[in-house]
């Protein structure tokens, strides 16, 4: 039997169950008061009963980065960065998020060492 790489998954726990999803496969994560809403790919979300701060805290090592006080975005997914006035990602479902300001410069410092730049 091979080993596989569990490195690239995580286990999200819902009221009802435990979900493992692929790291790649989550578009980004959104504040809800004490909950967190996990947002996927293919329109599945995952609602989970612990705060933004903590999912920040696990996905942070994995190219996830908090745009702003309710969002933390796979970094992965980003398709598109305009700079204008309110600086927004587009992801790769469409989405659009605005980058507080307070989070620009270490947002753009991430994004420029994983995305290479021509």
């Amino acid at each position: 039997m091979s080993k596989r790489n569990f490195s690239q998954r995580i286990a999200f726990k819902s009221q009802k169950c435990v979900k493992v999803v692929e790291l790649n496969e989550i578009l980004y994560c959104k504040a809800d008061g004490p909950y967190t809403t996990i947002f996927l790919s293919g329109d599945r979300s995952i609602h989970i009963c612990r705060p933004l701060v903590e999912v920040a805290n696990e996905l942070g090592k994995h190219h996830f980065f908090r745009i702003n006080r309710q969002h933390l975005v796979n970094l992965t997914r980003v398709m598109e960065y305009t700079k204008n006035h309110n600086h927004r990602l587009v992801l790769d479902n469409g989405e659009e998020l605005c980058i507080s300001k307070r989070n620009i410069k270490p947002f753009q410092q991430l994004f420029n060492e994983i995305v290479l730049m021509i």
